[in-house]
């Protein structure tokens, strides 16, 4: 783009912005940050009222009816420190020969450990409960919920508590 067609684009914004000026409207400049304090009002403000949810006769309940287990709004329990690690089982040949073409990355993987640190709590006060695709961890003094990369076999759960390093390991199989 060369100069005279940059001024052409210049006088045609603004015309714009003087044709706005008159209406007694404003021409928003993309380049130029509103602050977070300005309100935005939409120049043609429509109420929209929000959509009834469709319900069959068969259901017993609706939706709001459903109480999510992660939906905990005031809770003062702290967040413990965690770690998801991807295990991988090699036998000899994939070790020092590769024939079994695995990767190193995490779609190989047959298993994740889930590592939590948990100081000041002891293993009767845990509760830990893995879905297909959540782990949620319930203590006196921790609560976690965290969704899992990856889907995982929620019958093959493992858990291991260390109590010298006030640590546990919560092993699952990755489907």
């Amino acid at each position: 783009m060369n100069f005279q067609e940059l001024t052409q684009l210049s006088d045609l914004l603004d015309q714009s912005h003087k044709a706005a000026e008159a209406k007694g409207t404003t021409v928003s400049d993309p380049f130029v940050q509103k602050h977070p304090t300005e309100q935005y009002r939409h120049p043609q403000s429509v109420d929209v009222a929000p959509k009834a949810v469709q319900t069959k006769k068969s259901d017993i309940w609706d939706d709001a009816d459903i109480e999510q287990k992660d939906a905990v709004i005031h809770d003062s329990r702290a967040v413990p420190e965690h770690e998801i690690v991807f295990h991988q089982t090699l036998s000899a040949s994939e070790a020092y020969g590769g024939f079994g073409m695995m990767t190193p990355a995490s779609a190989d993987s047959d298993a994740l450990n889930v590592v939590i640190q948990l100081p000041g709590e002891d293993a009767s006060s845990i509760d830990v409960d893995v879905t297909a695709t959540n782990l949620a961890l319930h203590s006196t003094r921790y609560r976690l919920v965290i969704p899992l990369p990856q889907p995982v076999d929620e019958s093959a759960t493992k858990a291991k508590w260390d109590a010298s390093k006030e640590q546990l390991t919560v092993t699952v199989k990755l489907l």
